[in-house]
């Protein structure tokens, strides 16, 4: 028969600071999960803001995207497959929680856009350029 052996005071010890460890892994973990999902509480420098957007973007629209630098409310970022074009992001917080909208869009409708306006000022100022900014 096997004797149940009893832990030295050496083994509690590197167990309990494993258990602590593991515990403050956990809370990070959880801390970066609730910061992406909007959790004002938890957002407390400017990278958790950018992580939190870029998170929303890639989201969004299925692609990575990239910070920039924020401005106010604003924050920057742009696709990472194309880092010519600048969306710009707001934030708003709302009961606890922060929400974003932006611009992205405008990005991704912009030839549409203009062609649609083209058609509308032709009549009006004949063959023209039209040009729009998101």
């Amino acid at each position: 028969m096997l004797k149940k052996r009893r832990l030295s005071q050496n083994e509690e010890a590197i167990r309990g600071i494993l258990l602590i460890i593991v515990f403050i892994v956990g809370l990070v973990f959880l801390r970066d999960i609730l910061v992406k999902r909007g959790v004002r509480i938890l957002m407390l420098t400017r990278q958790d803001y950018m992580n939190a957007v870029e998170y929303y973007m890639q989201k969004k629209y299925g692609e990575k995207f990239e910070g920039e630098y924020i401005v106010d409310n604003s924050i920057y970022v742009h696709p990472k497959a194309k880092p010519e074009w600048h969306a710009v992001v707001e934030v708003y917080s709302e009961n606890g929680l922060t929400y974003f909208s932006d611009n992205y869009v405008g990005y991704l409708k912009k030839a549409e856009l203009e062609k649609y306006i083209y058609e509308l000022v032709k009549p009006i100022y004949g063959e023209c350029k039209v040009y729009t900014q998101p």
